[in-house]
């Protein structure tokens, strides 16, 4: 958006006021922007009469939005007040000068400083580069925070503090947790606990839509700047794609939670430096974390001390008591396992915060490169399992009718979304979303709505495999009209072993079969280096649909792979299933790499690697619309399946 700061200086009367007006529309006429945003500084400006406020009348006609005049006197204000134009334009006073000669330094950040101004008051000062604009948006989300029930900082004063801004504070004693801890050491533990539930408090309070922007809206910025020369095509489509995965969430986040930036105040925990608070998952806050604490003292211990105002040991002892309280759960090896997830997480964001610290001098093209250089290897490496990561850290407790959690009670079941059977005879159309799909399953197979691709779920994420080749995370809006997955829990492991074709694949796992029973559902995990394997995929069908095979005849795509890794998935539903599934094993695979995927139709493996679910649950979601109602889903389609299948 265009933007034109006009000045505004002396005094403007009835004996200068035309000559002004034509240097104001002339610049204001000058503008190419549809939608201008026009301020006039009247830092200079020492009086203006009704014909100065007439060109300022003109002005806000012509643009049709309010038209800001700043730091305006106290004496030129009252002209203002008094004329009703403080109700016509957005008139803001000269901001008082505040000096921090000589003031404590409290706290000490990317975004700022705070210091302690006397007994009752502390101010951050900003950034120079931090706009008026900027601050004013942080205490606006900061009273919104307030007004959600989050104990929050509300400034009462905007001042200049040389050539930066300011905001003031009244806190009467109060300390950041950082110092507190540093005063009395053995309460280390105390904040630790306290610093959690304010956490958790932040992480259960929901804001209306568009009261507070998204993280994921500033991340997706983010990208696009480290896409412009830092990043190449395909980590920026990979962190693109992780992004997408995570799934969305209305909830507050603070975006730099740590000992420097919450204040103690009569014992209470109150949360300052507001200019990035957000609503969004807890995955990133938790990131956000774990990076001010475990990496920088891992790496640059320094900034511990500078921002958080406390040793880095104090410091992860304090996180360490926080995590337990945040998860409740004590046990050693399920916290490791949780700062592994972040860690892992954390090469994600390391990728992107560049781009939030751009305008920092510390953060030069040349750092923003060696930053990449450094960390784009190890995203590489988890890049494609951080959803099933995250999601791992945050199970789903979605309740159903029993009131039992919605996985247990699904556990050890094979959940089925409509008939395969329907899907032959054209119903195509979704039953459920993916996001509903995995709340059911972490591992299955299945297709998109309209057929479009393969449908692989590994590890509690849909991934799908498009007719053009490509594999991608399924978006959890896009609908499923066939699919079956299931919680995987293993109960059987096979010796290594290798096939050189289906033939020798099936028989091999036929043996599981007959030996616990053919009546059963098996779900297989299988692991293993492929000399060869061949897929299908199907491009999308537009209605009306045609049958299963005549649509795979027609637009089934086929791709051979040599010398890759990855996985099947593997069903085998028993013989009584004809008809509402196909009798045998039918397999899926997905490549390590996330990259290749599809329905298989051949393969050579070796050192397979098997775990086999044995299921003895069954449950089916059907449509209820008219079309499905009306197929006539008795009918023998067995040679049909076939041909689909093969």
């Amino acid at each position: 958006m265009e933007k034109v700061i006009i000045e505004l200086s002396g005094r403007i009367d009835s004996s200068n006021a035309g000559s002004i007006e034509k240097d104001v529309m002339d610049k204001v006429s000058s503008l190419e922007d549809s939608t201008p945003v026009v301020e006039f500084d009247a830092s200079k400006l020492e009086y203006i009469s009704s014909a100065g406020l007439r060109i300022l009348m003109k002005v806000r006609k012509m643009m049709d939005q309010p038209v800001i005049v700043r730091d305006v006197s106290l004496e030129v204000y009252d002209i203002f007040e008094s004329t009703g134009f403080t109700g016509i334009l957005d008139v803001k006073k000269r901001l008082r000068e505040v000096s921090v000669d000589g003031c404590e330094i409290i706290g000490q950040g990317g975004n700022g400083t705070v210091y302690r101004i006397d007994r009752d008051t502390i101010i951050k000062v900003f950034r120079e580069s931090a706009s008026l604009e900027k601050i004013d948006t942080e205490k606006k989300y900061a009273q919104a925070a307030f007004m959600s029930g989050i104990p929050t900082a509300i400034s009462f004063d905007t001042v200049k503090v040389g050539n930066c801004y300011g905001i003031v504070f009244e806190m009467l004693d109060a300390k950041t947790v950082g110092n507190s801890i540093m005063d009395e050491p053995d309460k280390v533990g105390m904040y630790g606990e306290k610093m959690a539930e304010l956490m958790k408090l932040l992480h259960t309070t929901e804001m209306e839509p568009g009261v507070l922007p998204e993280i994921k809206d500033k991340i997706s910025g983010w990208i696009d700047f480290m896409a412009d020369g830092y990043i190449g095509e395909e980590d920026i489509k990979l962190m693109r794609s992780v992004l997408k995965a995570i799934p969305d969430c209305n909830t507050v986040l603070h975006s730099d939670f740590h000992e420097g930036n919450i204040m103690v105040q009569e014992g209470e925990l109150v949360l300052i430096d507001l200019d990035d608070i957000c609503v969004g998952h807890p995955i990133f806050d938790l990131a956000f974390n774990y990076m001010s604490h475990v990496v920088a003292a891992q790496s640059r211990p320094e900034v511990i001390e500078k921002s958080l105002q406390i040793t880095p040991e104090l410091a992860l002892e304090g996180r360490r008591v926080m995590m337990e309280t945040y998860f409740e759960t004590k046990d050693k090896s399920e916290l490791i396992k949780y700062d592994q997830i972040l860690g892992a997480f954390s090469t994600f964001m390391l990728l992107v915060t560049p781009a939030k610290s751009k305008d920092s001098s510390n953060m030069t093209p040349e750092t923003i490169s060696g930053i990449v250089e450094t960390i784009i290897p190890m995203f590489r490496e988890v890049a494609t399992s951080l959803p099933s990561m995250i999601k791992m850290l945050f199970k789903s407790e979605e309740e159903v009718d029993e009131g039992e959690p919605l996985e247990r009670r699904i556990n050890n079941s094979i959940y089925q979304v409509a008939l395969l059977q329907s899907l032959m005879q054209g119903e195509y159309d979704g039953v459920i979303n993916v996001e509903k799909l995995v709340q059911y399953g972490d591992i299955g197979i299945g297709t998109f709505e309209g057929v479009n691709g393969e449908m692989i779920v590994l590890d509690g994420v849909a991934y799908q495999a498009l007719g053009d080749g490509t594999v991608i995370i399924a978006d959890d809006k896009e609908t499923v009209p066939f699919a079956n997955v299931t919680f995987f829990t293993e109960d059987i492991v096979l010796d290594s072993f290798d096939a050189e074709d289906m033939e020798k694949l099936k028989s091999t796992l036929d043996t599981v079969v007959e030996k616990r029973g053919t009546n059963q559902f098996y779900v297989a995990n299988i692991f293993a280096d492929f000399d060869s394997v061949q897929v299908r995929s199907s491009i999308k069908q537009d209605p009306p649909y045609r049958y299963l095979n005549v649509a795979l005849a027609a637009d089934q795509r086929i791709f051979s792979y040599e010398n890759v890794q990855g996985n099947l998935v593997a069903l085998y539903c028993p013989p009584y299933m004809e008809g509402l599934n196909m009798p045998g094993w039918h397999f899926h695979f997905i490549s390590s790499d996330k990259k290749m995927g599809g329905h298989v139709l051949g393969v050579a493996l070796k050192n397979a690697q098997t775990k086999i679910d044995v299921i003895s649950s069954f449950k089916m979601i059907v449509p209820d619309r008219e079309s499905f109602n009306q197929k006539k889903l008795q009918e023998d389609m067995s040679a049909e399946i076939r041909e689909a299948e093969e």
